[in-house]
């Protein structure tokens, strides 16, 4: 029987971004990136191995519960898309494709996850007459 996971409000990682796994988001400075499933477990099991290969038989079994017919292509496009969002959120992290084998997040991101901080979302109080809108995308593209 696996121990059960604390609940975790949001993850702010230094000043790049922050998760909210209720919402399954990712905010950036004025981007709120809203992530199908899929394409969340996959940036999870990610920065969870920071600078790590993790193969695509393991992404496949995780995420996809084993299913090849649907996951290698589904992989394949999700790893495309979390790509576009980290680019379009200017997030200073790349997938490195190891051919055949897998992928790997790295640069300052997934090394900054140890120094991640635990806490309920804090709102930022600007006046409504400087803010500029904050720009909504599902998936890195834009929701209208």
């Amino acid at each position: 029987m696996a121990a059960l996971e604390p609940e975790i409000t949001s993850i702010t990682f230094s000043d790049y971004f922050r998760l909210d796994p209720d919402t399954q988001t990712l905010t950036t400075d004025c981007k709120v990136f809203h992530l199908r499933s899929k394409l969340w477990q996959l940036f999870i099991h990610l920065i969870n191995n920071p600078d790590k290969l993790v193969t695509r038989e393991q992404l496949i079994h995780d995420i996809w519960l084993g299913n090849h017919y649907t996951g290698e292509k589904g992989l394949t496009h999700a790893v495309c898309h979390l790509r576009k969002v980290l680019k379009t959120g200017n997030i200073p992290a790349r997938i490195i494709t190891v051919p055949k084998k897998g992928y790997m997040l790295t640069n300052s991101v997934a090394a900054n996850q140890a120094s991640a901080s635990i806490a309920s979302p804090r709102p930022i109080l600007v006046n409504a007459e400087q803010a500029e809108p904050v720009k909504k995308f599902h998936a890195g593209y834009p929701v209208s």
